[in-house]
């Protein structure tokens, strides 16, 4: 009667083939002889004393690791640290705890997330929320950014922009040589990361007629726009279409709506949930 090992080596010799030279323990270095319909192997060549294949799939599986982990942490780290916002707590919205308490709101969260998936393909797609304070503008916006870093397995660079805190910051680096190389290089990654959400356009008008809008303001606003008309983008505005005519211009109004068309919507009823004590 064969003993084991007999039967056991007769088994290697159908299955396996022998390519190569183990270079942990110098054994050798087995392969299946069938292999896969386009001609790859079935898997890495084995070691059969040491298990060299094994040792090297988990090096691969922890390298791996390491690089997604890294990769998170720039993508996290470039939201937080290089977007520019007024209210750190902003960082906690996501569509989880976006809080649907009308039609309108609930409407915003179905082009939420399917705006998520356009911006995860990489198209060029637009999305324009308006409507008064504190109606969950923000909140979806942010929202969207943290659905797009974690749905792209954070291969996306995104930013959260309040733009009359940006203006404030450009004006007050002028005289400042470090500060002012900062934010033109903030202006270079809005312009160019995957996505941006451009927020609360319209309050750095203070009140004023629309028709008062800057030089320096329209500059800037023109330049990013410009930068970004084809690429991802969220514009939040307390401003209607008319509005932002009148205290941009033409071109400002037809870049920020290019590609808005399908994502275009204006909040008419909804309540101002932080007075209704609703978190936004």
């Amino acid at each position: 009667m064969e003993n084991t090992r007999d039967i056991f080596g007769a088994l290697i010799d159908k299955m396996l083939e022998i390519t190569g030279t183990c270079p942990r323990c110098e054994d050798k270095l087995y392969s299946w002889k069938t292999k896969n319909k386009d001609g790859t192997d079935r898997c890495a060549p084995t070691c059969m004393h040491c298990g060299y294949k094994d040792l090297k799939a988990k090096a691969d599986a922890e390298t791996n690791l390491r690089y997604i982990d890294n990769l998170k942490k720039r993508a996290v780290d470039m939201l937080k640290y290089r977007s520019v916002i007024t209210d750190s707590e902003l960082f906690d919205k996501t569509l989880d705890n976006y809080v649907t308490s009308d039609e309108e709101s609930a409407q915003a969260l179905g082009y939420a997330v399917e705006f998520v998936n356009e911006v995860v393909k990489g198209n060029s797609t637009h999305m324009i929320l308006s409507g008064k304070s504190g109606v969950g503008k923000s909140h979806l916006s942010m929202a969207v950014c943290w659905a797009v870093l974690e749905d792209s397995k954070y291969n996306k660079k995104v930013l959260f922009i309040n733009y009359r805190e940006l203006l404030e910051r450009r004006k007050a680096s002028f005289n400042d040589k470090a500060e002012n190389s900062n934010q033109i290089s903030l202006l270079k990654d809005i312009k160019t990361v995957d996505f941006v959400v451009i927020d609360d356009l319209g309050a750095e008008l203070g009140g004023n007629k629309y028709s008062d809008a800057t030089n320096f303001n329209n500059d800037v606003l023109y330049s990013i726009l410009e930068a970004r008309q084809n690429k991802a983008l969220i514009v939040n505005t307390n401003l209607t279409s008319k509005e932002i005519k009148a205290a941009y211009g033409e071109r400002i109004l037809s870049r920020m709506m290019k590609n808005a068309m399908r994502y275009s919507m204006q909040f008419n009823k909804a309540v101002d949930k932080r007075i209704k004590g609703v978190r936004t």
